[in-house]
């Protein structure tokens, strides 16, 4: 998507807001040095994911899920309810909606570097939406409607370069929609839909004073 039709959906938003890998040769020692190197660095990053998914669940009132199934086990990531993995074990989607979910997102969540899609949607969750979340660069979804959050839209929402849609509707959120937001070119779906605190002013939301 162009930059221009970006900013065309962030003007349509404010008005509803109120207005082929190459292969090295190598001696036989080190290539299995190499392959073991892998295989700890990976083992590595898929214990991250489980370290960060350990303090979401802490952090919103894991044990009073509607559904925990696997959570806090030894089980692979994969058997979590809720959770998806890559090929190499990692954290590829996390869909968490109407499950119960209390409490505030931690920060720990942008640890999961290699998350494509995140539904937090219709559930009970206090707070803002964590900046953390700008560092997701593979983060192509981000739904977190009608789940009680507050505060403003992180800048940092604007370095998520991999996003196609972003919804926020029904919560309470206020403030302005970030400029940032017009950098994501790839951004074809946008519902921010700001508290009735929230005005505008020449088609940009602003706080009340």
């Amino acid at each position: 998507m162009s930059r221009s039709r970006t900013l065309l959906l962030l003007a349509v938003a404010a008005k509803f807001a109120g207005c082929a890998d190459q292969v090295t040769e190598l001696p036989s020692g080190t290539s299995v040095q190499v392959a073991q190197g892998v295989a700890v660095g990976a083992a590595t990053q898929t214990g991250d994911d489980r370290a960060a998914l350990s303090v979401l669940y802490n952090a919103t009132g894991g044990p009073g899920w509607t559904e925990n199934d696997g959570w806090m086990s030894d089980a692979p990531l994969r058997d979590w309810y809720g959770v998806a993995t890559d090929t190499s074990g990692r954290v590829a989607r996390l869909y968490l909606y109407a499950n119960g979910l209390t409490g505030e997102i931690p920060a720990e969540i942008g640890n999961l570097t290699s998350l494509e899609r995140l539904s937090l949607s219709d559930n009970g969750l206090t707070g803002g939406i964590p900046s953390e979340l700008g560092t997701l660069a593979n983060l192509q979804r981000l739904d977190v409607r009608n789940s009680g959050l507050t505060g403003e839209i992180p800048v940092e929402l604007g370095n998520l370069t991999s996003l196609e849609s972003l919804d926020l509707a029904n919560n309470g959120l206020t403030g302005e929609i970030p400029a940032e937001l017009g950098n994501l070119a790839k951004l074809y779906a946008l519902n921010p839909h700001f508290s009735p605190r929230a005005r505008t002013t020449c088609g940009v939301p602003t706080r009340r004073a």
